[in-house]
């Protein structure tokens, strides 16, 4: 409709604290956006933070401090989200928030098929006037991803752009397995639900995840991933990740719907799982990207690398976190939990 603006969402998930970006303009959010949405939410959260202050300053006496409470709980069963690691949230417009768009989705360390280990929850704002729901968190979806005996989501599952798919790894004492699930669209509002957290859907196998309820699996590694997240390049449609012999493999296409293949890059150092990615992106769209392994904090560059699936070398060079180097402070990336 001619005039209408279109909804701008975004993804929030553990990366979105691990990007810098310099040099874009401050009165064009949304071209950058288009290109990062990570940068979008940095923009909001920035904004919100500048009017709340102005308020406090201007407007409103201090207030008194008042112990933490929980807005809402939902049971999760026997899974968990290990430790350092985070669920990942779609906001469906920055102007306000939504009941039923809204979404944080969380993957669960559960490796039988009897439970969820993928689970969505909407209905958010349970302090809204109205209330979301009544005031109660709906589970929209749930579904058991366990693709091989023992399957674990050990690290943090990452949103697409438009919060339609979400990539993750599934971890074995054998291997890692990286996964991309195309959830329901639209998200499931009460009553309606695609699976329940004891009783959950089992998406179907595909070769390109362009279909709900349908996910899409490619073997990456022998090896198993208990540290390294999936990093996801949105403007190149690229992901990253690491497996706990020191191996970082690159995957694509993510979620632009061709079936992901792998790259992997073998460090010239000794090989080891702490890979932390994150990324500098700067205006014209060259990147940087940096990584935390063995307690060093590498910078590490990807382009020039010829096509295909063998080992190929990464080119890396940095220093210990914490180090004396006074020129790259400014650089240091933020330690996970921050």
């Amino acid at each position: 409709m001619r005039g209408r603006v279109p909804h701008f969402g975004y993804p929030e998930d553990w990366s979105s604290r691990h990007l810098v970006i310099t040099g874009e303009k401050a009165t064009d959010p949304r071209s950058a956006g288009f290109r990062e949405p990570r940068h979008v939410r940095n923009r909001v959260m920035r904004e919100t933070a500048l009017e709340w202050d102005r308020r406090q300053r201007h407007h409103r006496p201090p207030q008194p401090k008042h112990p933490i409470k929980v807005d809402w709980a939902v049971s999760l069963e026997n899974g968990f989200v290990p430790a350092n690691e985070f669920p990942a949230k779609y906001r469906f417009d920055v102007s306000a928030q939504n009941c039923n768009s809204d979404f944080i989705v969380f993957g669960l360390t559960v490796n039988t098929g009897t439970q969820a280990n993928v689970v969505g929850v909407n209905n958010l704002d349970t302090e809204a006037s109205p209330a979301c729901n009544g005031g109660t968190p709906w589970v929209a979806f749930a579904y058991n991803t366990v693709t091989h005996t023992g399957g674990q989501i050990r690290t943090s599952p990452t949103l697409s752009g438009d919060g339609k798919k979400v990539a993750f790894v599934e971890s074995t004492t054998t291997g890692s397995y990286f996964h991309v699930l195309v959830l329901p669209s639209p998200i499931p509002t009460p009553p309606a639900q695609t699976g329940t957290v004891l009783s959950p859907s089992t998406p179907s196998s595909c070769t390109t995840p362009t279909t709900a309820s349908r996910m899409t699996t490619v073997q990456i590694s022998t090896a198993s991933n208990t540290d390294s997240s999936v990093w996801v390049d949105y403007s190149t449609d690229i992901t990253y990740v690491g497996t706990d012999d020191g191996k970082l493999y690159k995957i694509s296409p993510v979620f632009g719907g061709g079936a992901p293949a792998y790259q992997r890059y073998e460090l010239a150092r000794d090989g080891g799982h702490d890979w932390n990615f994150q990324s500098s992106h700067r205006p014209d769209r060259r990147r940087q990207y940096f990584a935390h392994l063995h307690g060093r904090r590498e910078r590490i560059s990807l382009r020039d690398q010829p096509d295909g699936t063998g080992p190929r070398h990464v080119r890396a060079g940095g220093d210990r976190l914490g180090g004396a180097r006074r020129r790259n402070r400014h650089r240091r990336c933020p330690d996970r939990g921050q």
